[in-house]
């Protein structure tokens, strides 16, 4: 099965909004209220399934954004781990990119800022390991790094939002 990701992000996104803005604003529906969307009218027989099925909604889009965008797909936070996690006792980067390939791929994992970008130095190792270079320094400016973290931050929202808004609604169905 493919799933469209932004599509999976907006649904995310729409449903947590809802059910925190339903949450928060202690809305309540009588029998029989009226919604109009798109010019359409719809009734509300039953007002007190509405949370349920909002709550299911929300739990649906956290699981499979959790799985599709984060687990199945490369998200911006794992294309970055392994050169945050650069070590320079041990500065080997096994690859099927040549030296330029690779220090591209580095540089572009992370957002430029103001003219602020990701600094890569790479030599190839001649030798015993094809594909073998040595990562002599990444240099990550502080800008930089902030953006990334906000952008990580972001493209987990559907993540986040969808957890409080379910917590609301929970405590609101516990506490009366």
């Amino acid at each position: 099965m493919t799933t469209d990701l932004q599509k999976l992000r907006r649904f995310g996104l729409a449903i947590g909004l809802v059910l925190f803005s339903y949450s928060v604003a202690g809305v309540e529906l009588q029998e029989g209220a009226e919604i109009h969307l798109l010019g359409v009218p719809f009734t509300i027989e039953r007002p007190g399934l509405l949370p349920a099925g909002l709550m299911f909604g929300s739990a649906y889009a956290l699981l499979s954004f959790l799985y599709y965008g984060t687990m199945l797909t490369e998200s911006p936070a794992r294309k970055r781990s392994p050169y945050r996690r650069y070590d320079p006792q041990d500065p080997y980067i096994t690859t099927d990119l040549g030296r330029e390939a690779l220090a591209q791929r580095i540089e572009t994992a992370f957002p430029g800022v103001y003219g602020s970008k990701v600094t890569v130095s790479i030599t190839s190792v001649p030798g015993q390991v094809p594909g073998r270079c040595e990562v002599e320094g990444i240099w990550i400016p502080w800008r930089v790094n902030v953006a990334a973290r906000l952008e990580e931050i972001n493209y987990i929202a559907p993540i986040w939002i969808n957890g409080i808004a379910l917590g609301l609604a929970g405590w609101r169905l516990i506490a009366g």
